[in-house]
C-alpha cells in the first residue's frame, strides 16, 4: 500500500489498521508481532509503503496512512483481497449411468493471472495430458475439461482438478447401473482421456 506525502519535515508517518485501530508501523519501526508487515520509505519520491507479505483474505480492509501533525493528516486506503475459487461443476458428488459419456469441467475464477497449467487426478493418480486451459470471457476466469468417455464402474472414485499455485477442487463420481442402482467398485482402472476444449 502506497502513501505519497510531500514536505513531511521531521514528522512521523504511521500505518494503522482500520478494523482494530492497531498501529502497525511508525516511520520504519514495526509495532505489530506479525512479521509480514514492513514499512518502506523512499524519501526522494516522498513515498511511504506498507508492505504485507503473503497477503490473505483476513488482511482485507481499511488502512490509514497518517502524519503526526496537529491536527493529524491522514489518508485511508482500502485493501481488497481477491481469493481465487476452484470448482468442478456438478460436485461434490456426481451420479452417472454406466455407459454414459462424461466431461468434468473445472472452473478457476477470480484470479488475477490465469493458471499456467491444470493437472487432473483420479484417486490420487495423475491423469496424463491434463494441462490444457481454456480462458473464458474474462481474464479472471479459465477452465479445464476432462473427458471420461464411456463410463464404467471402474471409473467411480475421486477426481481432482489442480491449477498451479491454487488449492484443488475434488468431486466423487458414483456410477449407477442402467437400471439406476449404485454399482459396487471391484477394483481395476480404465484409461481416462486427456482434457479437451
Amino acid at each position: 500500500l502506497g502513501c505519497r506525502i510531500f514536505n513531511v519535515g521531521n514528522q512521523s508517518v504511521s500505518w494503522v489498521r482500520g478494523r482494530d485501530s492497531h498501529i502497525i508501523t511508525v516511520d520504519q519501526e514495526t509495532f505489530i508481532s506479525d512479521g509480514r508487515f514492513v514499512s518502506l520509505k523512499k524519501s526522494k519520491e516522498s513515498l511511504w509503503t506498507l508492505k504485507i507479505k503473503y497477503v490473505s483474505a483476513r488482511d482485507a480492509g481499511k488502512y490509514e496512512c497518517q502524519v503526526s501533525t496537529v491536527p493529524k493528516i491522514s489518508r485511508w486506503i482500502d485493501l481488497v483481497v481477491v481469493v481465487p475459487k476452484v470448482r468442478i461443476f456438478g460436485g461434490p458428488d456426481i451420479y452417472v449411468r454406466e455407459g454414459s459419456s462424461l466431461q468434468l469441467e473445472c472452473v478457476i475464477s477470480q484470479t488475477i493471472v490465469s493458471p499456467k497449467f491444470v493437472v487432473w487426478e483420479y484417486n490420487g493418480e495423475l491423469v496424463p495430458g491434463s494441462s490444457f486451459i481454456k480462458v473464458q470471457d474474462s481474464p479472471s476466469t479459465s477452465s479445464s475439461t476432462l473427458s471420461v468417455g464411456r463410463v464404467t464402474r471402474y471409473q467411480a472414485g475421486n477426481y481432482s482438478c489442480h491449477p498451479d499455485n491454487l488449492h484443488p477442487a475434488t468431486i466423487t463420481l458414483h456410477v449407477l447401473s442402467k437400471d439406476g442402482e449404485h454399482l459396487p467398485i471391484t477394483g481395476g482402472f480404465t484409461r481416462i482421456s486427456a482434457p479437451s476444449d
